[in-house]
């Protein structure tokens, strides 16, 4: 109190100068031992006494070790008219200050604070949830604390799928909002149902003003960055030019947005609309998205429904297939609450067939979502007697069953397009018959007969004529057509020519900028190193498909790389593969894409092998095998038979008996396919076990006779396996 005292009398009558002289004196004391950091928050809110303490300090001559951070919101200041911005334009003159503005936080950033605020426990309520508060906020981390804030209150179940602006960001834009001009405020609000982005004239004809008047207003709000900014000029097909603005923040927008009653936004909508669309003429299809927006929200159903079908189809056509299935399922929802009739199903058809065309890349044929679809199509084909619209719908069903592994009702769908495009003497109609042909044929192990479809296929081809198809379809037939001819070669007994193919269907699909038909070829190639054990490459090929697919959101080629990058791990001495192939391997039975499944199991039967675990290896291989007889899939029956042997005989020699017996059963399905590299794997491992029971000159004389055969291929694994065995065989 003495003290208190003593200072009280010492300071009456001191100018605000000296005050302020001696902080700056007592903040260079300060820094006199150490360097000195001051941080000032939210300097907006400032009062004019501590600016002009900024101020003294900055223009100090001395030197001093300190550091003054202040941070502010822009649009405050200008706002306000306040004095910061004053003081800061001298200082930046004189070079006595630097603006530094801040980067936007990314989604990474708001995934860790979300990480940091709320702990392990906690932060699974939010996992997943960086992106979608990233888009609503932009990274701006004031709103992005506020959104953070709204959905922590939401309690256990917080709904993500509409966050709307929190009730404390809402006071605060309101509040800079009432600083504003009526004729301010009503521009800000057309801007907000022309865009996040806009242009100066579809604001203009929503409020029914000259452009000149618009583009005035929003260039000064720009200038002093009152919620919005510049984003240059916007020309139009008629020749309209306009400033191009863009809001600083979704925000902003949003509340703007909920500002202007229902029936006015209608109204304003509309009118954007049909100026955009007038001002597009024939060229309208370019801006399909933002029509469908503005038709949508002016309660045009009928040209909503025609902008997304547009929308849906250029984004199918550009790969963008999260965006195509967003569109024409809005189209299809508003269409559906149109009367159930003839014209109404002339409009569904089309919209089903694209959805499904969009689904099929995005989530893969075995997707519940592609057969309701095409079904749905075929329905309306048979009530409408609409049979040109039916091949596709017929398709669409094939590749739902093919892809799920149930070959026999897919081949009944090829055939049936098969006996059309015969009638309706179609080149293109029948080559997408032989290509599924083709394609379910070699699963079921009738090889030589999916050959030839396969080279019907290839003859018909056109790459002109059929390239709509490859959107059709999901993939181009003819890089299709050659990864089966690969595999099919391959296991008739030509290696090199089914590399060949492998390769052929690469480069054929490098040109169509088509990311699905690309994924697709480098997949089936790489498969061929697995067939060939090449544990290396296989692991580097399929890690770069994952890397492409994840790129282009091809989900279906994910599980599948998965797998195969696991087996390849395993087989090069890392047993923690086998656990990412097991995982993965039953993510596609969950799924219902079950084709391939027995090769697959039989992978994971050498992995268990390798690893040592034979009893797992048996119980596996009793699975490969019962749904190879489930699914009707056979081509890989006689390995799948030949490595029941093996597993039989590293358990226990005594099992000799019963290994025999699966090697014989494995040569007559092989034999009885022509799949003659299967053939000589099993011959190879029959030889083998012919040989340590004495019998080596049966086992020579066998082995010799499928090893003679071969013309090609003796580089590979399997024929220089064969040929060290012939050797010491002495044959």
């Amino acid at each position: 109190a003495k003290e208190r005292g003593r200072l009280q009398a010492e300071t009456q009558g001191v100018t605000q100068q000296r005050m302020l002289r001696e902080m700056v004196l007592a903040l260079e004391a300060l820094a006199a031992d150490a360097p000195l950091i001051l941080l000032i928050e939210d300097l907006h809110w400032s009062d004019f006494s501590t600016l002009d303490l900024l101020a003294m300090i900055a223009r100090r001559a001395e030197r001093a070790r300190l550091l003054i951070i202040g941070t502010y919101r822009p649009v405050e200041m200008l706002a306000n008219g306040h004095p910061l911005r004053a003081i800061k334009a001298e200082l930046a003159i004189h070079q006595q200050c630097k603006e530094l503005r801040l980067r936007l936080l990314n989604e990474a950033d708001i995934a860790v604070y979300l990480a940091q605020r709320f702990g392990a426990d906690e932060g699974r309520r939010f996992a997943g949830l960086a992106p979608v508060i990233h888009e609503r906020t932009e990274g701006n981390p004031l709103f992005m604390v506020n959104v953070v804030d709204y959905l922590a209150a939401q309690g256990s179940a917080i709904d993500a799928s509409n966050i709307a602006a929190p009730h404390n960001i809402r006071q605060m834009i309101e509040r800079n909002l009432e600083r504003l001009s009526a004729d301010d405020q009503g521009v800000l609000e057309g801007a907000s149902v022309a865009g996040t982005e806009f242009s100066a004239a579809a604001v203009a004809a929503a409020l029914e003003r000259p452009v000149t008047e618009v583009e005035a207003c929003c260039t000064r709000l720009a200038r002093n960055e009152q919620f919005i900014r510049s984003r240059g000029t916007a020309e139009w097909p008629d020749t309209t030019v306009a400033g191009s603005y863009a809001f600083l923040h979704a925000l902003y927008r949003d509340v703007l947005y909920e500002r202007v009653p229902p029936g006015r936004r209608i109204e304003l909508h509309r009118r954007i609309a049909a100026r955009e669309e007038r001002a597009y003429g024939d060229r309208a299809g370019e801006i399909a998205s933002e029509l469908a927006h503005h038709y949508r929200n002016a309660n045009d159903k009928n040209k909503a429904i025609t902008y997304l079908a547009i929308a849906g189809q250029q984004a199918i056509e550009r790969s963008a297939h999260a965006d195509a299935i967003g569109s024409l399922t809005t189209a299809l929802e508003l269409l559906m609450t149109f009367p159930d009739n003839a014209d109404r199903m002339q409009r569904e058809l089309p919209l089903r067939m694209a959805l499904g065309q969009a689904f099929i890349p995005a989530k893969g044929w075995s997707a519940p979502e592609v057969e309701r679809l095409f079904n749905r199509a075929r329905e309306i084909c048979a009530a409408l007697g609409d049979a040109r619209e039916l091949v596709p719908a017929l398709y669409g069903l094939w590749g739902a069953f093919h892809v799920r592994g149930l070959y026999r009702v897919a081949r009944e769908y090829a055939s049936e397009l098969l006996r059309r495009a015969q009638s309706a003497n179609d080149p293109v109609l029948a080559l997408m018959a032989h290509n599924t042909l083709g394609q379910t044929l070699f699963h079921r192990g009738e090889l030589h007969l999916a050959r030839e479809h396969q080279i019907k296929t290839l003859a018909l081809y056109d790459r002109e004529r059929d390239r709509p198809l490859t959107f059709l379809t999901g993939a181009d037939m003819r890089v299709g057509c050659l990864n089966y001819a690969g595999w099919t070669l391959w296991h008739l007994g030509y290696p090199d020519q089914a590399v060949a193919s492998g390769e052929e269907a690469i480069a054929a699909a490098q040109p169509l900028a088509h990311p699905n038909s690309v994924a697709f070829a480098a997949f089936f190639s790489y498969v061929l190193q697995i067939f060939g054990r090449e544990a290396d490459v296989v692991q580097k090929k399929a890690a770069r498909v994952a890397t492409f697919s994840a790129e282009h959101g091809l989900g279906q080629w994910l599980v599948f790389t998965q797998i195969h990058e696991g087996w390849a791990m395993v087989m090069q001495g890392r047993h923690d593969g086998l656990a990412q192939m097991v995982s993965n391997i039953a993510v596609m039975h969950a799924l219902g894409a079950d084709i391939g499944r027995p090769q697959m199991l039989c992978l994971l039967v050498e992995a268990y092998a390798a690893a040592g675990r034979i009893e797992d290896a048996l119980i596996t291989v009793g699975e490969a095998l019962a749904a190879a007889q489930t699914q009707e899939e056979h081509y890989y029956d006689a390995e799948t038979y030949r490595l029941k042997g093996e597993m039989l005989l590293s358990r226990n020699t005594s099992d000799a008996a019963d290994a025999q017996h699966s090697f014989e059963r494995a040569l007559e399905i092989a034999r009885k396919q022509s799949a003659k590299m299967l053939e000589l794997r099993a011959t190879t491992s029959l030889a083998r076990l012919l040989a340590k029971q004495g019998r080596r000159d049966e086992a020579g004389a066998m082995l010799a006779e499928i090893y003679n055969w071969f013309t090609e291929g003796f580089d590979t694994r399997d024929l220089k396996e064969a040929k060290a065995l012939l050797d010491e065989l002495g044959n």
